[in-house]
């Protein structure tokens, strides 16, 4: 069961209205440039290598990794179409449906979209999909010196976590973890 985005929030249509810029579900078009921001940004953080997103098989084909679940992946695109960033949820690997827990999964700006609260406002659809769709944790996987998206997940009442849940891959290198309770 894929969720869909009915209309976004207030705050979240007034910034996309404000800077030109558009949130829709990830389509098959959209694979090959969302992969290239995923990979910009992880490069950008040091990030590349086994153990990190740009290395995960859906990285290659987004849109089909969607397709089915019971999640859902946002692009944010710019005026011309150019897709600039993403993020989205779906069911945590390594666990079953009865354990009730989501992942938060890659989330990734180009930098002409930091600063502007997308970042906060994906992950508040994230948050207020996974509950919708019956899970009850939210978990996110990151790096200590992506302080950005720690502090973010601290604002949003992430709690700290000493180990790893399920199996994302990244266990070894994204060795901060974070869980909220939804």
């Amino acid at each position: 069961m894929t969720l869909t985005l009915s209309a976004p929030p207030l705050l979240l249509h007034r910034i996309l209205c404000q800077h030109g810029i558009t949130l829709r579900p990830i389509k098959a078009g959209d694979n090959d440039a969302m992969r290239d921001v995923i990979i910009a940004v992880l490069t950008e953080y040091g990030c590349i290598g086994p153990g990190y997103a740009c290395n995960d098989p859906e990285t290659q084909a987004m849109s089909a990794a969607y397709d089915g679940v019971t999640g859902q992946y946002w692009v944010i695109e710019d005026p011309e179409g150019t897709v600039l960033g993403g993020g989205g949820f779906s069911q945590l690997k390594g666990t079953n449906p009865s354990d009730g827990i989501a992942e938060l999964q890659k989330v990734y700006f180009s930098p002409q979209l930091r600063g502007l609260g997308l970042g906060k406002q994906i992950l508040t659809l994230a948050i207020e999909g996974a509950r919708s769709a019956g899970y009850r944790t939210l978990y996110a996987e990151t790096v200590p010196h992506m302080i950005h998206a720690i502090g973010l997940y601290e604002r949003l009442g992430f709690e700290l976590l000493n180990a790893p849940l399920g199996n994302t891959g990244h266990a070894e290198r994204c060795t901060t973890r974070y869980a909220l309770h939804l």
